[in-house]
């Protein structure tokens, strides 16, 4: 019986070259993009994980409107850790990044 059915849809593949051509290609564009979703999201989900207290771990981002356009940075004033530090207990350590160009010195 699945030899019948596959002998079926391989005349059918065979006379129906352009519309089969469209559907394999539709699924084949439908599943990469099904997977590179899959694979963003693993990726953010998996953001801190390594680390044994990932939950605790938070991180300023600053926003700059310029022109009508809005930037998002993960910078923030020189001032602002040592300052967090000081009126909020909960914060035990910080840690700053400076960014020159391409290269990030921590």
């Amino acid at each position: 019986m699945f030899k019948s059915q596959l002998k079926t849809a391989w005349r059918s593949v065979v006379k129906h070259k352009a519309f089969s051509a469209i559907n394999v290609a539709g699924l084949a564009i439908g599943m990469a993009c099904c997977l590179l979703i899959l694979m963003f999201v693993r990726d953010e989900l998996s953001y801190d994980k390594y680390n044994t207290r990932g939950d605790r771990i938070y991180r300023f981002n600053s926003h700059s409107t310029i022109g009508g356009t809005t930037r998002r940075f993960a910078a923030s004033p020189a001032t602002l850790a040592p300052a967090v530090k000081e009126t909020i207990p909960e914060v035990l350590a910080y840690a700053r990044v400076i960014q020159f160009g391409r290269a990030q010195f921590v």
